[in-house]
């Protein structure tokens, strides 16, 4: 919504993906799962600058929304706690990569960001873009959303 516009027209809508994209949880080695055990893995986890750049600058800078996209096993406390400061329009929770694919269908979501090669690959939807895909797209301003 920039320059507050109110209109009735729906623009597009970018989601990026939460686990492993957005947010890298430390559980790489045995100290490391011990660790996450003791304190919860979210109380460690990392959020990626690139990507949290690259939604701050699309969501304060663009017309365009920016979801997030949360397993809905992992949607605790913790999470929302980690999360709360990030610029988002709305948390898009699911169960199945099904449910992402089938909100791309639908125009719900006009693209997903995710770098994660074996899940774009399970979501097998071309509006599946990888980060330098995003980028490159803001910058040129070549995004097509139909209604």
């Amino acid at each position: 919504m920039k320059h507050g516009d109110l209109s009735n027209f729906v623009r597009a809508s970018f989601g990026f993906m939460c686990e492993d994209f957005l947010i890298k949880y430390k559980d790489n080695t045995f100290s490391d799962k011990l660790m996450n055990a003791i304190f919860g893995k979210t109380k460690r986890a990392e959020i990626d600058p690139l990507v949290a750049s690259s939604m701050e600058y699309t969501y304060r800078q663009t017309e365009y929304n920016v979801d997030l996209i949360i397993r809905q096993d992992s949607y605790d406390a913790g999470l929302k706690t980690l999360i709360k400061d990030l610029p988002f329009c709305r948390i898009v929770l699911y169960n199945k990569y099904s449910q992402i694919t089938s909100r791309l269908l639908t125009g719900d979501l006009t693209y997903v960001v995710d770098d994660l090669e074996s899940r774009r690959g399970l979501l097998n939807n071309s509006h599946v873009i990888t980060l330098s895909e995003f980028n490159s797209m803001i910058r040129s301003g070549g995004i097509r959303h139909e209604v």
